[in-house]
């Protein structure tokens, strides 16, 4: 009222006070004119999406009035002016991360936060930046709660860089800084892989490639080698060999070379790597002989028996299996005899589709001896190395036969009535 001013009006003092936001503003605008009726003024710059209370005084020479009873009016939503803050991470496991974060300080939220984007990049894999959203379910204004979620999924032994985005109604905010978290250390998901270089009578050489490198899961620290085979109750022989480098990940192939091997074997090599969180899965067995030697022990078990004034049976057993040292093809019976037939004479005994290891007794019969002799015999077994040495001696004598030869009778007289005789044995052989 026109009569209540008191006095020239100088102008008006809006008082916008936020009710969900703390902010507190004046606006003061000038009265250039004596025109009292309904003016409209717009206030700004204001803050986006706060309720305010709006109240306002009028000031002429001698002072303020005082405020009017407020008004409330709530200003429009815009996508947030600030990021997300406090980010953090914590490593759950090999594949899993839980980020953490705050909403955007309450006055550059703008608007109810209705959801997040989690951006993340791995390195050296996962390195397609891929995106995790939260849905704010019954979102309050101003958002002040932290939120979490756990991001799984990941590649093991991978340094993942996250950032977060804000989004309301009307848009979304930048992203934040960024935050780096490594995933932990698992077992390798792949095998070592074997390639056979050579081998010899006692070694097998080799070369041991890492597994695949995105399936390593963290540093080689170690690879396990079981070397086995079905012949011969060997035992399995299990050895530790550490990689030539400690790269992630590894990408340096290794020489590993078996000895101490048995001759003429068929050996499976296996070979698994390990991280410090313990082993990977067994590669695919490397099958592979070691190569003939002479067989390095006597064919065993030697008897003899004569059948008869000219001939001897000879039955033997192969040497130990595991000392064979490649298929025996045939034995060499050595016989000497002591009283005649003193020059060594040899005679072959062939195996017809021989199998490895041998194990069933061999005989031959040895003929054309001398009657009632003794004869050294012994044995040594051929492969196609060479051939082992012979066994000890085994004396065998042949039966006896009816002389062969008639004595020789010599005369002498002596007198008319007086005959000497003389007779002399048949020859000795």
């Amino acid at each position: 009222d026109e009569d209540e001013h008191n006095g020239p009006l100088k102008s008006v003092e809006f008082r916008l006070v936020g009710i969900d936001i703390d902010t507190n503003i004046t606006i003061t605008i000038p009265i250039t004119t004596n025109d009292t009726t309904l003016q409209t003024t717009i206030l700004s710059p204001l803050q986006e999406y706060v309720n305010y209370s709006v109240s306002f005084a009028v000031r002429n020479g001698a002072g303020l009035s005082p405020y009017s009873n407020p008004v409330y009016s709530r200003t429009d939503q815009a996508a947030p002016s600030d990021t997300p803050q406090n980010v953090t991470t914590e490593l759950l496991n090999s594949t899993s991360i839980r980020i953490t974060f705050y909403p955007p300080s309450a006055i550059n939220q703008n608007g109810p936060i209705t959801s997040y984007n989690i951006s993340y990049t791995g390195e050296p894999y996962n390195t397609v930046t891929q995106y995790k959203a939260i849905s704010i379910a019954n979102p309050i204004y101003p958002a002040v709660q932290s939120v979490s979620i756990n991001i799984t999924g990941l590649q093991e032994y991978n340094n993942y860089t996250f950032s977060v985005r804000a989004n309301n109604r009307e848009g979304s905010s930048g992203l934040s800084a960024q935050v780096e978290q490594t995933t932990g250390i698992s077992e390798p998901t792949a095998s070592p892989r074997f390639t056979l270089i050579s081998a010899s009578t006692t070694e097998i050489h080799t070369v041991i490639s890492p597994p695949i490198a995105i399936d390593q899961n963290g540093p080689i620290i170690n690879y396990e080698v079981r070397i086995s085979t079905p012949y011969f109750d060997i035992l399995d022989y299990v050895t530790n060999v550490t990689p030539n480098s400690t790269e992630y990940p590894l990408e340096s192939n290794l020489n590993f070379v078996a000895t101490g091997l048995e001759e003429f074997v068929k050996y499976s090599l296996r070979v698994r790597a390990y991280t410090s969180v313990g082993p990977g899965i067994f590669s695919d067995a490397l099958l592979q002989w070691t190569t003939a030697a002479a067989p390095s022990h006597t064919p065993q078990n030697i008897t003899t028996q004569a059948l008869s004034p000219t001939s001897i049976s000879v039955t033997f057993f192969p040497p130990p299996g595991i000392d064979q040292n490649g298929i025996v093809t045939s034995y060499n019976i050595s016989y000497t005899g002591e009283l005649f037939d003193t020059v060594t004479q040899f005679e072959t005994i062939t195996i017809t589709n021989p199998i490895y290891p041998a194990v069933g007794s061999v005989s031959n019969s040895i003929t054309g001896l001398q009657e009632y002799n003794n004869y050294v015999i012994s044995v040594g077994a051929i492969n196609v190395k060479g051939m082992s040495e012979f066994t000890d001696g085994v004396v065998q004598i042949t039966n006896e036969a009816v002389p062969a030869d008639s004595p020789t009778l010599v005369f002498q007289s002596l007198s008319t009535t007086e005959i000497s005789t003389i007779i002399l044995p048949p020859t000795a052989i």
